[in-house]
């Protein structure tokens, strides 16, 4: 399985850091295509990503000037919002940018996909923990006032000495109910989920966690009147036209991989 994990090397795990990071590498493998990348190690955060396929092995990280992107998932719309080649090609490289320049708010709600990443700014000493705007890339949080996890499956964070691992009975009741887990629930105390369209930003000096939202349909007003028959058609078109795009891409790295 694909994914981004890592976490904030405090005191208590600071000595076992890359023991502690392989381990969890392991626990969220399926298979041996399947290889973890440790794309960064430093005093304050060791961090890495499972890319889904060896063909998205060099768009997943993007770093420069104290600024870091793990990225999982797509940007279908990287070309269009890219002011530089290089954001154009790696989405990667375009969330470093927006990261990078004032009032990214107003970039961010403009991309489309299905992603998760994890920015880190050595410089200002901020970790950012990013959802697409539908949630469908999950990311999943392990945090505590010594601790600090990140990690695309929540099995991964099995691999901590000490974490709790009793399931939580309100998700066992809720699974049981719906045969999934539905909103941002998890199974494990202290977990939390990265939420569609968001961004939680975790000050290291102070600790601090904060969440904002970069984009919500209520932001977006209608700009058509239209009768239920005519909305109905242009839902059709929409969804048809995102399904087409999707396919086209899979189809060309499945090609791209059998050439």
């Amino acid at each position: 399985m694909s994914g981004l994990y890592g976490f904030l090397k405090s005191p208590v795990f600071k000595p076992q850091a890359e023991r502690l990071f392989k381990k969890m590498g392991r626990m969220m493998c399926l298979h041996e295509n399947h290889r973890p990348i440790l794309e960064f190690n430093d005093d304050t955060i060791i961090s890495g990503v499972i890319p889904v396929s060896p063909e998205y092995q060099d768009s997943v990280y993007w770093g420069q000037e104290g600024l870091h992107v793990w990225l999982e998932g797509e940007i279908t719309n990287a070309e269009a919002l890219g002011r530089f080649p290089f954001e154009k090609k790696h989405p990667a490289a375009l969330l470093h940018g927006i990261f990078s320049r004032d009032n990214c708010n107003n970039e961010l709600a403009q991309l489309c996909g299905f992603f998760s990443s994890v920015i880190y700014d050595a410089n200002r000493g901020k970790l950012h923990f990013m959802s697409g705007r539908f949630g469908l890339r999950h990311l999943f949080l392990y945090f505590r006032p010594d601790r600090l996890f990140w990690c695309a499956q929540q099995k991964g964070f099995l691999a901590i000495p000490d974490f709790n691992s009793t399931l939580k009975s309100e998700s066992i009741r809720k699974f049981l109910e719906y045969n999934y887990l539905p909103g941002d629930s998890t199974w494990f105390q202290d977990v939390i989920l990265v939420p569609p369209a968001s961004v939680i930003t975790v000050d290291l000096l102070s600790g601090s966690m904060t969440s904002r939202r970069y984009w919500d349909w209520r932001r977006i007003e209608p700009s058509l009147q239209l009768d239920e028959d005519e909305l109905v058609d242009r839902m059709h078109d929409a969804f048809q036209s995102g399904t087409d795009e999707c396919i086209f891409r899979v189809f060309k790295v499945l090609f791209e991989r059998t050439a």
